[in-house]
């Protein structure tokens, strides 16, 4: 979709904190991301408590479930773009027409993110 463009937009106050939420919800997306691929490492190499042996790594590494992991990792730009679809949709519905309805709806149809 081309995204719009959308001269003299101003917001409403509850398209300020929609706007809001959503900057909130993609913030929580990027660090959770950032756990998820951290989170990975830690447990193969620091495991429980303490630095882990190369031969102990390496074994962590090949037990490792890869594929958990892999679903996880993508899972968070899904349900991040999921929730801000929800957000757009539900503003979309609190204005029936003019500029922040078409916004509201270029949103929704994955403008902005």
């Amino acid at each position: 979709m081309q995204c719009p463009e959308i001269k003299g937009l101003s917001f409403d106050q509850s398209s300020v904190d929609a706007i809001n939420q959503i900057k909130a919800i993609q913030q929580l997306g990027t660090m959770l991301t950032a756990l998820i691929g951290t989170s990975v490492m830690v447990e193969i190499f620091a495991g429980n408590g303490g630095i882990k042996k190369p031969s102990s790594a390496a074994w962590g590494i090949s037990q490792y479930d890869w594929f958990q992991w892999s679903q996880a990792m993508v899972s968070v730009p899904s349900f991040v773009r999921h929730r801000v679809r929800m957000i757009a949709f539900e503003e979309y519905n609190k204005h029936h027409s003019g500029n922040e309805h078409e916004f509201w709806r270029a949103v929704m149809n994955g403008c902005g993110y």
